[in-house]
């Protein structure tokens, strides 16, 4: 027969088999209330990112809408002429007194004395935003030799001198 330790039994296992079910749904209701706490949290960013980027397109259309004003009212001509400086350089010196460089002889100098060097767009772009000496120009000068080399060109101010214009 079933006795009352039985039952007892029983009724402990079914405590049990309640108390596991209890916790697996409230695990999936924990779940879910997180899962919607997530997406809240994600619209209400993606909301303000949708507000940032339609402010930034508006200050775009703007700047554009101004630059469309601007170029209305300016006119811009832009000439380019080839000048030939009369001006020595030298083939034993990288720069001379006047700041002419010429990079194919400096790169030679530098190869003579066992130090490679890449004239590549870096070393271009270090000496066009040279300020001291202060770069001038890239043009054709005429060297004592009566050819014409490409060379750079820099403002060089001996000491105690003012700079004046190539």
């Amino acid at each position: 027969m079933i006795g009352l330790s039985h039952v007892a039994l029983a009724g402990a296992l079914a405590a049990c088999l309640a108390g596991i079910g209890g916790f697996a749904y409230g695990t999936r209701v924990g779940e879910a209330q997180e899962q919607a706490a997530q997406k809240r949290a994600d619209d209400a960013a993606e909301a303000v990112r949708q507000q940032l980027q339609g402010q930034i397109e508006a200050a775009g259309q703007r700047h554009q809408a101004a630059e469309y004003a601007r170029q209305e009212n300016v006119r811009e001509i832009t000439r380019e002429s080839q000048k030939i400086i009369e001006r020595p350089v030298y083939r034993d010196v990288c720069i001379d007194g006047d700041g002419a460089l010429n990079l194919p002889s400096l790169r030679q100098q530098f190869a003579e004395v066992g130090i490679p060097i890449e004239v590549d767009r870096t070393l271009r772009e270090a000496l066009r935003s040279s300020t001291a000496p202060r770069f001038v120009a890239d043009k054709s000068v005429k060297c004592f030799d009566g050819s014409t080399r490409r060379c750079w060109l820099f403002n060089v101010v001996p000491a105690g001198a003012e700079a004046e214009s190539i």
